[in-house]
């Protein structure tokens, strides 16, 4: 670990214990709250169970997979196309609709993200987040585990509705869907077409809200290219010394030298650096939170301090002059105060 890479975790901390935080959270954060013998799954792992599931409900009678998903990637088809694929044999398997197919899917995803964090990792993420100050949260993940661990303080969003809560809440905006409401799941290719035309209320309200605090990117690779061009844009009205920090955390496990890295882009710039974990990452960054707002707390009482002392001089002197004003004969005046 270099100078940078202390530089960053410090200035980051500085930032937060000023200005709040907001969260962008991808399924590695789940992943590492989730363990055990259900532990959750990212994207491609979730859709190789889902192709388990159909196959020996549906598929039972084939030989073959009914869909290679790894050859498929190789073709150069992304996963929501390949979704898009499924939804498609799926409806002419069972001679549905391929709405019906996708609301089907959609329902079995459902089912297979119904993750419950442990009560001890729920207590342990729920401390390491009270002292960030989270402004808001935006996530790619279709779980609740958020819900989970903020419990009354998190407010969900899906897709179609305002980027906004209530105060005292902390808005969970869940940019591809939330399980609780299934048919909000953005699974397809044509799921997403939506999602990515420019300047809609989205792309907006994200960029602004990137604009206006530090942002840390936590189990995220930023290969959503709407964030992607949320971010950019957030920085691009600004001067890069005047924009909020934003840092990529990259889990790469235990290893001595964990790495800093500048990535630039079109008017601006965000920090990536290696974690071991993210919950000792939290836990050091809520550390130096700390010592950050302590400091300043002692900044501000010695600024008290200061200006007692001042203002008392100022009402001494106030206080003088006006006796002076009522004193008949000035020199006496100042003889009987100023003589010592």
């Amino acid at each position: 670990m270099d100078e940078d890479y202390y530089k960053c975790i410090d200035n980051l901390a500085d930032e937060i214990s000023k200005w709040g935080v907001g969260l962008i959270i991808g399924a590695g954060f789940s992943k590492a709250v989730i363990s055990g013998d259900n532990p959750a799954k990212n994207w491609k792992e979730l859709f190789e169970d889902l192709v388990v599931y159909l196959k020996r409900t549906y598929f039972n009678d084939e030989e073959k997979p009914f869909i290679d998903i790894d050859k498929e990637l190789s073709k150069g088809l992304t996963l929501p196309q390949i979704a898009t694929r499924v939804c498609q044999l799926l409806a002419k398997k069972r001679k549905i609709t391929y709405e019906d197919s996708k609301d089907e899917i959609k329902k079995i995803i459902r089912a297979l993200v119904n993750w419950v964090p442990e009560s001890s990792e729920t207590e342990k993420y729920k401390s390491l987040f009270e002292n960030l100050n989270i402004k808001w949260i935006v996530t790619t993940n279709y779980d609740e585990v958020l819900e989970a661990i903020l419990g009354e303080k998190g407010y969900t969003i899906d897709p179609e509705q305002p980027l906004t809560a209530p105060s005292e809440m902390i808005p969970i905006y869940h940019i591809h869907g939330d399980r609780k409401n299934y048919p909000s799941l953005i699974v397809t290719h044509e799921d997403y077409v939506p999602l990515f035309k420019p300047g809609n209320y989205r792309e907006s309200k994200l960029f602004t809200m990137m604009s206006e605090a530090p942002v840390l990117i936590l189990g995220y690779s930023l290969s959503d290219l709407n964030l992607l061009s949320a971010l950019e844009q957030s920085k691009q009205p600004f001067d890069d010394k005047d924009n909020f920090p934003v840092v990529l955390t990259n889990f790469v496990g235990q290893q001595d030298d964990l790495e800093y890295q500048k990535e630039l882009f079109d008017g601006g710039s965000y920090e990536k650096i290696d974690i071991d974990s993210i919950d000792n990452f939290l836990s050091k960054l809520d550390l130096l939170i700390s010592e950050k707002k302590e400091t300043r707390k002692k900044e501000r009482e010695n600024k008290i301090m200061a200006y007692a002392s001042i203002k008392k001089f100022v009402e001494s002197v106030e206080k003088l002059s006006s006796e002076s004003e009522s004193c008949e004969d000035y020199a006496d005046f100042v003889f009987n105060n100023y003589s010592q």
